[in-house]
């Protein structure tokens, strides 16, 4: 298992303003793409494949939340991923710190072609409630993130319905970029992600998301020293969702990563929800 350790909050890098006027121009303009040919595609489906573990990941997290007055809230816990029997996937994030909300959990199960079932467990209310898709766009526990956001944070490279953009620049790293349209039916407050995926790592650096009506809300940026090689796979250490409309941010840091555990089918059901992951 390799050791992750991400800056503290004031050294991770924000998104330059130079980069969200350009981000905001994608989102008005009617954009032109170049065209490549289908050898440039196929790298690109090929970097965006290539940190994709293929039966399990488990990592150690923390989060740092940062209102619009200073105010500070901070999380510690758990993620979980595991790809399951009949095309079928689980997420599994379990709260450890602070101890008001340990034991709380959240669980994702994904099926193909996009069936979606969200669960929550909230330690201090002691009952297990089913996410609809019109409650996905809710914050989890207080943070940036909402349950639709850790949803794409496991997925963004598998979305179908996808349009290359122009290669450019990132913090003086090559980086692809491909905008993603989202079909997530009734619910969904996004309508599309334009992903900054650096052509070494194969790491996306950057995710933008638009609301619908084409309305930039949040970004998401990775800190280009905080990426790791682990094996075959990268890895980033440290990153920052920016919410735009609310004027917060919040800070997430991967102490520790370890790829393709072994992980009991029971941690992605409902009745473990309530057992703290055992």
């Amino acid at each position: 298992m390799s050791r992750l350790v991400g800056e503290r909050p004031s050294a991770v890098r924000l998104v330059p303003l130079s980069l969200l006027g350009g981000l905001f121009l994608i989102s008005s303009a009617a954009f032109s793409p170049p065209l490549y040919s289908a050898e440039e595609d196929a790298a690109l489906k090929r970097c965006a494949m290539r940190n994709l573990p293929t039966r399990s990941t488990s990592e150690s997290f923390r989060m740092e939340s940062v209102d619009r007055t200073g105010g500070r809230r901070t999380l510690a816990g758990k993620f979980f991923w595991k790809s399951l029997a009949k095309e079928t996937s689980g997420t599994r994030v379990l709260i450890q710190e602070p101890p008001s909300l340990r034991g709380s959990s959240y669980l994702l199960l994904e099926s193909e072609p996009s069936h979606l079932d969200m669960f929550v467990y909230l330690s201090e209310l002691g009952s297990v409630r089913r996410i609809t898709p019109h409650a996905a766009g809710g914050s989890f526990l207080g943070t940036d993130f909402s349950y639709e956001d850790l949803r794409h944070l496991r997925r963004i490279v598998r979305e179908t319905s996808s349009e290359r953009l122009a290669d450019t620049t990132l913090e003086g790293r090559r980086v692809y970029v491909a905008q993603l349209s989202l079909a997530l039916g009734a619910g969904s407050t996004y309508e599309r992600i334009v992903a900054f995926l650096d052509q070494e790592a194969c790491v996306p650096l950057t995710l933008a998301v638009y609301e619908k009506g084409a309305r930039l809300r949040k970004v998401l940026e990775v800190d280009p020293k905080s990426l790791r090689r682990q094996g075959n796979f990268w890895t980033a250490g440290a990153l920052v969702l920016r919410d735009l409309r609310d004027e917060t941010l919040t800070y997430l840091w991967i102490d520790a990563m370890e790829i393709d555990p072994d992980l009991s089918d029971r941690l992605f059901t409902q009745s473990n929800l309530k057992s703290q992951g055992r």
